[in-house]
């Protein structure tokens, strides 16, 4: 990888060239080289398998230029792209994003620290490249400790005694991956006095196991900025939840009072309520939550809040992608919408619009602080910093809270005769956003709660939710006490969440009545 003074110099070096350009107004050059580390988990007892896939490795960099530009009634963008760090092709590089250019009436000027300090906040700390030996060893932790976690189980190993083939006829299964994402960047600007730097850096372990013996499924899963440690907490959760979820049973449609564990929150999070705090979205009309900044859309117990800067969280940034500072944007706070993610385009056309007053619900000077642009980056994928993509917002480390907190245990008493839901998959709005509607497979790690406690294992993929996000934030009953992160499969952003209980949901069994 090149490190962050190369790519500085780089920048430096280019934007020189873009600024002579012919007509450009303002001019700006953004790098960024990626490293992405993968090791596959392909572990079954009755398949020959090698436990662990080839170490795979991606690089990537490259540089994207904008250059300003005169229009006839108004201002003219381009952007052009260009993978690599050759000098001597970056003329021809801002000759394309010049011929490239449109008119672009809601752009104002390229970003600048004017929402924050007036001083930008200094780059992330520095990471080395891992090796390869790091990533194997890693991956086999989590293998060996999800085997160690079922070769210990004395309920399995009675099944597998009373099977013709032993452990190979239990079908156990463990997929997953290993991975590690490390990005550094660059960006020169000439709304900047100098070139600015910044570097992510985590990895992240997602363990599945399955025993098709038992129709039992169980996850885990691990997020940090240290390799050496990653790996067998993720591994012993899987088996320990599989294990749990062994001969689960179906239930009949109906509501029901639910627990959400972390995963389940994490994709309500991701593909409902997120997409609904975002400067975009309240811009094209699109948010669940239209016409409602500095107004209720939740219980007054609740928060939400994303914090871009790292610190003790698991994604790492310095700087935002449009060389902006970092830092803290509630999102929800005591069940009020008080911000929204932002990037600095994204943040100027929705204060400009005639309609920004109908979009938000108020005087957008009013909300003006819930709008600064700290969540600009350019977004790849796995969350990728990337050179070809422009800024948008996007979130980083999310943080859930509630209050009064309580034990998981104490959650269940509270919801009584209900159903404890471990993990959502195909989480989408139906109805479009706006209305919140929408569906969701009820997958791993849930179970079916009588008088406060787990009595049995919920079948996988054997009930859907259809709700509303709208309702269900109305009807959050408690918090749980442990706010522990988790990340989606291709997403770049760290949600940090307790368990939550929820008065009522409706779970409807899936092809209820076909073979009945």
């Amino acid at each position: 990888m090149k490190t962050t003074s190369q790519l500085k110099a780089f920048c430096e070096k280019a934007l020189d060239i873009a600024r002579s350009g012919k007509g450009v107004l303002e001019a700006e050059v953004y790098a960024s080289d990626n490293a992405y580390r993968v090791a596959r988990l392909c572990y079954s007892s009755h398949i020959p398998c090698n436990g662990l896939e080839e170490p795979k490795s991606v690089d990537f960099g490259g540089y994207s230029v904008r250059v300003v530009l005169a229009g006839l009634k108004g201002k003219r963008v381009g952007v052009a792209y260009e993978s690599g760090f050759d000098l001597s092709a970056v003329a021809e590089v801002v000759g394309r994003a010049a011929s490239n250019a449109v008119e672009d009436a809601e752009f104002s000027r390229l970003p600048r620290s004017e929402w924050g300090p007036s001083a930008v906040a200094g780059p992330s700390k520095s990471y080395a490249p891992i090796s390869e030996a790091e990533l194997v060893a890693s991956g086999w932790r989590v293998v060996d400790a999800v085997l160690k976690r079922l070769t210990g189980s004395k309920d399995l190993a009675r099944t597998a005694a009373g099977r013709r083939d032993g452990w190979a006829s239990l079908g156990a299964i463990v997929s997953g991956d290993i991975s590690v994402r490390h990005d550094r960047m660059a960006l020169a600007s000439t709304a900047f006095a100098k070139a600015v730097t910044d570097e992510s850096f985590n990895c992240r372990a997602i363990a599945t196991v399955m025993i098709e013996a038992l129709d039992a499924k169980g996850s885990g899963f691990e997020v940090t900025d240290d390799i050496s440690s990653v790996g067998t907490l993720a591994g012993t959760q899987a088996a320990a939840n599989a294990l749990a979820s062994a001969r689960g049973e179906e239930i009949p449609s109906d509501r029901y009072p639910v627990v959400l564990g972390r995963f389940a929150v994490k994709d309500l999070m991701e593909n409902l309520v997120l997409p609904s705090v975002d400067t975009t979205a309240f811009y094209a009309g699109i948010s669940a939550f239209m016409g409602k900044a500095g107004k209720a859309v939740a219980v007054p117990s609740l928060n939400i809040y994303d914090d871009s800067s790292g610190g003790r969280f698991a994604y790492k940034a310095g700087l935002t992608d449009e060389g902006l500072p970092v830092g803290r944007t509630d999102l929800v706070k005591n069940g009020v919408l008080t911000g929204l993610l932002a990037s600095d385009y994204e943040t100027r056309r929705l204060l400009a619009s005639p309609k920004s007053k109908e979009k938000l619900g108020l005087d957008p000077e009013k909300f003006r602080q819930g709008l600064v642009p700290r969540n600009g980056f350019r977004v790849g994928d796995m969350g990728r910093r990337c050179y070809d993509s422009l800024p948008c917002p996007m979130p980083t480390n999310t943080v859930v809270e509630g209050s009064p907190d309580s034990r998981t245990s104490d959650l269940l008493k509270k919801i009584g005769n209900g159903v404890y839901i471990g993990r959502l998959w195909y989480t989408y709005a139906v109805n479009g956003l706006p209305a919140g509607d929408f569906s969701s497979t009820v997958v791993a790690d849930s179970h079916i709660v009588k008088n406060g406690r787990i009595v049995k294992a919920l079948k996988p993929n054997s009930v859907r939710v259809n709700d509303n996000i709208k309702t269900i934030l109305a009807n959050i009953a408690a918090f749980g006490r442990k706010a522990s992160p988790v990340q989606g499969w291709y997403t770049g952003f760290v949600l940090y969440t307790p368990d939550i209980a929820v008065r009522s949901m409706r779970l409807d069994r899936v092809c209820a009545g076909m073979s009945e």
